[in-house]
């Protein structure tokens, strides 16, 4: 017997007990369902392909959980939509990068498995980076997520966690010691997130141990098979300024990095992505503990081993201010721009004015977040307020007040752009083409502004604190 997959995806458990109920009541169907964070899950059920047929045929629409489909009723079901809507489901669906009603309809043979897909979020999310990859006797459906998935059924953007999160340690002994040359860095100049990682392998002279490589700022389909859109490297080093090939692996995707890494791996393809060329793996892709590792673990072979970004008598006014930063600003304006409904938008743009209020009034009184030492909040800070004007405002519609309105903080930005190696991790050009041309359902057309062109060069009135 042909069993072919019919996607659903709910937060409601009551629904999910209906769906097995619907499963026994069809003659053997088969499914399976996992809770994640909270009881959402993206649930694939097997049906018998002539029973898939027969739903394809209806004529029908309701306005069911189910993603694609046909409008007729299964007993208890609920009414399924016609293939000819594309991707509208309930759950906060976006029509950015539909599916084709072909991919959702794999058949697959008698012998599979239920396949279960994580998420946290939304089931167009997943339903949209379905794909098919066909093996020598059985077909697979695999599933690649990006920050745009990550959409609430209430409309709020939430970020999940990153995956791999390794250590390298001082210790030679450990399985991923700190030793030069072993390890390398794959960022995009464009990502808030990498560019802290940058600026620490400048800020602690480390680019001469670890190595880095850029890749191109617009996201690209990462498989011809599917519609996951991510980062992508360029074909040579010239094609696009700033951006280089793989020159270990010769991937072509950094989703392709996290599967030689981890073959069945089905999350988000992020950056930055601490490599071991040694083992052909992922270190750690989580840049808040990769900062830590560059800041401590490498002192003896670093250029600058006395600067310490996290000083013990500063930890705790540290850890304050990261919590501060990180969920109002640096994630907030995150929260503002990929919002799909009022509330959540209205929530998180108020709580990132209340936060870049309280750091403007800190800043009236120091030079730098946690006092007069430059210290890993800066850094958090720094690189989402040097893609505010330039970026958030328009693009996030984070446009109640200007950073250049602020003169504490802005006075502050330029200060830290005009430490020794920090402007070398500002790429505007990436930043400015990666936001403006990677989010189509904010930006449709992917028109990129010409301005504002801040000058992040001129004078600054911080040193009058002393350092």
């Amino acid at each position: 017997m042909m069993l072919s997959p019919l996607v659903f995806a709910s937060s409601k458990p009551q629904a999910a007990r209906r769906r097995q109920e619907i499963g026994d009541a069809q003659g053997g169907a088969r499914s399976s369902s996992q809770a994640l964070d909270g009881g959402a899950y993206i649930r694939v059920m097997l049906l018998p392909a002539a029973d898939l047929n027969e739903i394809s045929r209806g004529k029908d629409q309701g306005s069911g959980e189910a993603l694609g489909g046909g409008g007729q009723k299964l007993g208890d079901a609920p009414q399924l939509r016609s293939w000819a809507t594309g991707l509208e489901d309930a759950a906060s669906c976006t029509a950015d990068f539909p599916i084709s009603p072909g991919r959702m309809l794999t058949r697959l043979p008698h012998h599979s498995s239920p396949l279960v897909f994580p998420c946290r979020l939304s089931a167009a999310a997943a339903a949209r980076t379905l794909s098919t990859a066909t093996g020598s006797n059985s077909t697979t459906v695999k599933m690649a997520r990006s920050a745009l998935d990550e959409v609430t059924d209430a409309g709020a953007f939430d970020r999940s966690p990153s995956t791999f999160r390794s250590s390298i340690s001082r210790d030679s002994s450990a399985r991923f010691p700190a030793v030069p040359g072993r390890y390398h860095l794959y960022v995009s100049y464009a990502c808030p997130w990498a560019s802290r990682c940058l600026a620490y392998l400048k800020l602690k002279g480390l680019d001469h141990a670890i190595g880095f490589t850029s890749v191109k700022p617009i996201f690209e389909r990462t498989r011809e098979t599917d519609d996951h859109l991510g980062w992508v490297f360029p074909a040579t080093g010239d094609e696009e300024p700033g951006a280089d090939p793989d020159p270990f692996n010769g991937a072509k995707t950094i989703r392709e990095l996290y599967e030689i890494a981890s073959p069945n791996y089905i999350g988000k393809p992020t950056v930055p992505v601490l490599w071991d060329k040694q083992l052909k793996t992922v270190v750690n892709n989580e840049s808040s503990e990769i900062i830590r590792m560059l800041n401590t673990e490498f002192n003896e072979i670093a250029k600058n081993p006395d600067l310490d970004l996290y000083p013990a008598h500063l930890q705790t006014s540290v850890n304050e201010i990261n919590e501060l930063v990180y969920d109002a600003i640096n994630n907030g304006v995150y929260k503002c721009g990929f919002a799909k409904k009022q509330g959540p938008y209205d929530e998180a743009v108020t709580r990132l004015y209340e936060a870049l209020d309280k750091c403007e009034e800190i800043l009236s009184r120091q030079r730098y977040i946690c006092g007069n030492q430059l210290t890993e909040a800066d850094v958090r800070l720094f690189v989402t307020l040097i893609r505010f004007d330039e970026v958030y405002a328009v693009h996030f519609k984070c446009n109640k007040r200007l950073l250049r309105e602020y003169p504490n903080l802005f006075n502050y930005t330029k200060d830290i752009y005009q430490i020794p190696g920090i402007s070398s991790t500002v790429n505007m050009e990436h930043i400015r083409k990666h936001y403006y041309g990677s989010h189509p359902s904010i930006n449709p057309y992917g028109i990129i502004p010409a301005g504002p062109n801040i000058d992040y060069n001129a004078p600054h009135d911080k040193e009058r604190f002393s350092a």
